[in-house]
């Protein structure tokens, strides 16, 4: 797809989201609702979602075997979100992959890919978790619950199945040869070198250390997740504190992780503010309050992480434009 219909795409969207999230409101009471925010509850919440990327990527360097040290990793993953921030298709992704793979850390680009898809299960079988436990609290539409249990197996079933590829790699190889030998044009994209790439880079899984941790680091970066949209809330004084609110606030953490699936939209621009005015709606606030909560949040979510990755492209003498260069010839390479 051209970059133009892309964004033009996106931005077609950004504004369904925005309409359904929306309409209806009054804005002077989102205006009132502004005005009594105690900010410094957003900067906490801000410390701990930094909390948060630490742990992301100290759970990103167990899945690499603790080949890249930790100020690398953070950087590069800080980068990464900067990216998915500013450009559709998750592109951030390749970005990681690139800049990793570009160090002298013995992870190739591919392998640190192939480490990026299992994040992706797990964040994805966190949150499936997640909402599980804020059910029994809540009343939510049964076709969100069937969504995310259906999600929460393909989270399972991709994860289950990277684990066995990493335990027995000639399983994975034999079937790759079986698929060769009935398609042999594949041969050109080189699939056998590729298949090596990414088994070096679930390898790691394969060990007590890097499994554990990758499952420690998970629980502790989606902890931080809740925990700052719990913290957040303090910052608005009509917010109830009570368990169903904080239910609601943990719900609006899996409906916006749930809402970034979609590609094409700027920083989920739209989504993220739909789904996160959804979840908070079952607390039986005003539209009013969950739009405020929900611009603030996303908005304090993207300066966080954009500061982050700014210091991080400072820190590793690299600029926007060769980062970007770098993700769509990664991206190219077979």
């Amino acid at each position: 797809m051209k970059r133009w219909r892309s964004l033009l795409l996106g931005i077609l969207l950004s504004a369904l989201f925005l309409w359904f999230a929306l309409r209806g409101l009054d804005w002077s009471q989102v205006g009132v609702v502004l005005r009594d925010i105690h900010w410094e509850g957003l900067a906490l919440a801000a410390g701990i979602w930094s909390l948060g990327l630490a742990a992301r990527a100290l759970r990103w360097r167990a899945l690499m075997g603790f080949r890249t040290p930790f100020r690398q990793t953070f950087h590069v993953l800080n980068i990464g979100f900067l990216i998915n921030n500013t450009l559709p298709f998750r592109v951030g992704e390749l970005a990681r992959a690139y800049l990793i793979g570009r160090e002298d850390n013995a992870v190739s680009g591919w392998a640190a890919l192939s480490t990026i898809l299992a994040e992706r299960l797990l964040d994805m079988l966190a949150v499936v978790l997640m909402l599980a436990a804020v059910l029994p609290v809540l009343v939510v539409d049964p076709a969100a619950i069937r969504g995310g249990a259906l999600l929460g197996g393909i989270a399972v079933l991709g994860f289950c199945t990277l684990l066995f590829f990493a335990f027995r790699p000639g399983t994975a190889r034999r079937l790759l040869a079986f698929v060769l030998a009935r398609i042999p044009a594949l041969h050109r994209l080189n699939p056998e070198s590729l298949l090596e790439r990414v088994l070096d880079g679930l390898h790691p899984l394969t060990t007590a250390k890097g499994l554990f941790g990758t499952l420690a680091w998970t629980a502790v970066a989606w902890l931080c997740s809740a925990a700052g949209s719990w913290v957040l809330a303090l910052a608005f004084p009509g917010l109830p504190q009570t368990p169903v609110m904080r239910a609601a606030l943990t719900l609006s953490v899996v409906a916006a992780s749930f809402s970034i699936i979609i590609p094409f939209t700027l920083a989920s621009v739209g989504p993220f503010e739909a789904a996160a005015v959804f979840a908070l709606l079952t607390a039986g606030i005003s539209q009013e309050a969950a739009v405020a909560y929900a611009l603030i949040w996303h908005a304090g979510v993207v300066i966080t992480y954009a500061a982050w990755g700014v210091l991080g492209l400072l820190a590793l003498g690299l600029n926007f434009s060769q980062v970007r260069q770098g993700a769509a010839a990664l991206g190219e390479r077979p």
